[in-house]
């Protein structure tokens, strides 16, 4: 899954995000210390990414002409985020499910925040859902 990420020109703390709809101007005041592009890249994504989650909306799917690969956890929280939404379910049905604290829901839900895959597996199988994973001959 690759999604385009572009710098925008004149400002190198803003990205636009075509296929989300959406650009993310990272403020001054945030502390990302000497992160490289491709940080600042993935911070703003995640940014773009919790801006969807927050108005409870499916993230878009990449139209194939990405130049940014995600990766594989987020990958499932994208489409774990979508399946949510379309059967409607809340991060609260998370933390009832698996007996976790509404906090503990938005930080694994949060796509800043780490995950791992056994922790995604579990929450499916809470939901009833289940990961599907496919390998294929990279584009030449």
């Amino acid at each position: 899954m690759k999604y385009r990420i572009e710098l925008v020109e004149g400002n190198d703390k803003e990205f636009n995000f075509p296929e989300l709809g959406c650009s993310v101007e990272l403020e001054e005041g945030q502390d990302l210390g000497d992160a490289t592009l491709k940080d600042l890249a993935s911070h703003a994504f995640g940014e773009a990414l919790n801006g969807i989650r927050r108005s409870k909306k499916k993230i878009p799917m990449p139209d194939g002409t990405g130049n940014a690969s995600v990766p594989l956890p987020i990958q499932i929280k994208i489409h774990l985020w979508n399946w949510m939404v379309e059967n409607r379910y809340r991060a609260t049905d998370i933390a009832e499910r698996l007996n976790i604290s509404r906090q503990q829901t938005a930080r694994i839900m949060n796509f800043r925040h780490p995950t791992d895959i056994k922790t995604l597996i579990a929450i499916c199988d809470a939901l009833g859902a289940e990961i599907e994973v496919s390998v294929k001959t990279k584009a030449q």
